[in-house]
């Protein structure tokens, strides 16, 4: 992540890795630090729907490896579009067993709106 030729060519999984490579030496190596900055830098570039919401979550006080881990799975999924957050009533829990098709209105977990909800409260 150091060298700018290279960290242009990163891909999102590389960046990420590199990310989380570099927490546990923040306090200790200069460059981890260095790097950490360099690697989310890419992962703005390379996904800024999601990074932003990292921003969001650390801006309101979670810490920045549990920001990384709530928005992480988010990173390899197509990016949200605009318009598509629906709101959606909560699917009822059924017994093992008992499922059924989902009647419409229930919640849509592909929506952003879903995922959004799954980054903010952690679940």
């Amino acid at each position: 992540m150091l060298d700018r030729r290279l960290r242009d060519q990163t891909s999102v999984a590389d960046a990420g890795l590199a990310w989380a490579a570099t927490q546990a030496w923040l306090d200790t190596d200069p460059e981890a630090g260095i790097a950490s900055i360099r690697a989310e830098e890419r992962l703005r570039v390379l996904r800024p729907d999601v990074m932003s919401r990292d921003d969001r979550l650390t801006t309101d006080g979670v810490e920045p490896v549990e920001a990384m881990r709530r928005v992480a799975p988010f990173l390899d999924r197509p990016p949200a579009r605009p318009g598509e957050h629906v709101h959606r009533a909560a699917v009822a829990a059924s017994p093992p067993g008992d499922r059924q098709d989902a009647p419409d209105g229930v919640l849509d977990t592909q929506s952003s709106a879903s995922r959004q909800h799954c980054i903010d409260t952690g679940r």
